[in-house]
This record gives C-alpha cells, sequence and structure tokens, in this order.
C-alpha cells in the first residue's frame, strides 16, 4: 500500500511538472531598434566609414586618423570634437565638412 501512495504522488508531481512547462515558441522582443547614420573620416588619400547610434547620446570615436574632413550621406545631424579641441557638425543633408586644424576626433554626438 505505502508503495502505491508513493508511485501515485510521483505521478501526479510528474504530470504537473509536464504541464508547467515552458511555452516554446518565438519570444516577443521589447528592444527597440535605434537608427543609425554614416560617416565617413577623411584623411586624404585615406577615409574609414563608421556607423554611429542616432540617439542623441555621447559615444567614443574609436579613429587614429588625423582626418582633415568629416562626410555624411545625410540623416542626421552630429557633432564631433577632436583632441586638439575642435568642434566639428555635419547637417542631417548630404554634406562634407572640414576639420581645422585636422585632428584626430575622439567623441561625438548624433541627432
Amino acid at each position: 500500500m505505502k508503495t502505491f501512495a508513493i508511485l501515485a504522488t510521483s505521478l501526479t508531481l510528474l504530470t504537473s511538472l509536464a504541464t508547467a512547462a515552458p511555452r516554446t515558441g518565438p519570444v516577443a522582443k521589447n528592444r527597440r531598434s535605434v537608427p543609425e547614420v554614416g560617416i565617413t573620416f577623411i584623411a586624404a588619400p585615406v577615409s574609414n566609414t563608421y556607423y554611429f547610434p542616432v540617439d542623441n547620446q555621447v559615444f567614443d570615436v574609436e579613429d587614429t586618423l588625423s582626418v582633415n574632413q568629416i562626410a555624411t550621406s545625410g540623416g542626421a545631424t552630429c557633432t564631433f570634437w577632436g583632441v586638439d579641441g575642435s568642434t566639428t557638425t555635419v547637417g542631417s543633408g548630404a554634406e562634407t565638412v572640414d576639420v581645422g586644424p585636422p585632428q584626430v576626433q575622439k567623441s561625438g554626438i548624433c541627432w
């Protein structure tokens, strides 16, 4: 009789675990995607293009080129700060802006 009670309890426990198993299938994502803008740092004859977030948050620029121009194809306004104190803003339209004097860019922000 005791064996039957243990077996019945075990079977009940296994059945309840099977019905409480997590649901499989796709999981909804609650993340917003952040748009990006393409920015090209130009140091003749070399140029590097990066995609920065358009979220009004300051970010580090990890490029060692001493750039003399910054270009964008548009989509956002961005400001960049150089290691020697320059401030360069590229507008939301396609444009190329001179950096004076040429220098490595250390950080930026796009909105």
